[in-house]
């Protein structure tokens, strides 16, 4: 099958976003990561606008830690590449989670962006509200409703409990 010109630029483009992304982390941890110390590791791919389909952005309230590794990283990346712009699309991130439940009933999760938000609040609390939840997290209420019932709402399946046990949300 023969692609046009337009196609295979773009998609050239998406490799040389992930290898740059690579890179661009790499040197982050280079001239970072004694500072850095026991923070969470981040891994961040800078993609070109006009390479990748968009979506809007739909910003939510990160944890501290994460949140400042990631104003680190502003900082670094505008720092390196001067006249760019750095935006996060925090709806399409994933985060691996170790978490203990119970009687030290120990499991890695990979989770949304959102449910790590969402799970980060109970390492400061037993008991959370949805209202409590949506203001710490600032998650928008559609996408809130869908993490949580992911994160509650799955017969045998549920990392989070609920009162009253449904699947209302």
């Amino acid at each position: 099958t023969e692609c046009g010109y337009q196609f295979t630029s773009k998609l050239e483009g998406m490799f040389t976003d992930m290898k740059t992304s690579q890179d661009t982390v790499q040197g982050f941890y280079a001239s970072h990561g004694a500072e850095l110390g026991d923070a969470p590791t981040l891994v961040v791919h800078v993609l070109t606008t006009g390479s990748w389909p968009t979506q809007p952005s739909v910003p939510c309230n990160l944890p501290a830690e994460l949140s400042a590794l990631c104003e680190k990283f502003r900082s670094y990346y505008l720092g390196t590449h001067t006249g760019r712009r750095l935006s996060w699309q925090t709806n399409m991130g994933t985060a691996d989670i170790k978490a203990t439940f119970g009687k030290g009933q120990k499991h890695e999760l990979n989770v949304s962006t959102y449910q790590m938000c969402v799970l980060m609040l109970f390492n400061n609390a037993d008991k959370l509200s949805y209202k409590e939840i949506e203001q710490a997290t600032e998650i928008p209420a559609t996408e809130l409703k869908r993490c949580m019932q992911s994160l509650a709402c799955v017969k045998g399946k549920n990392v989070l409990r609920k009162e009253p046990m449904s699947k209302d949300i």
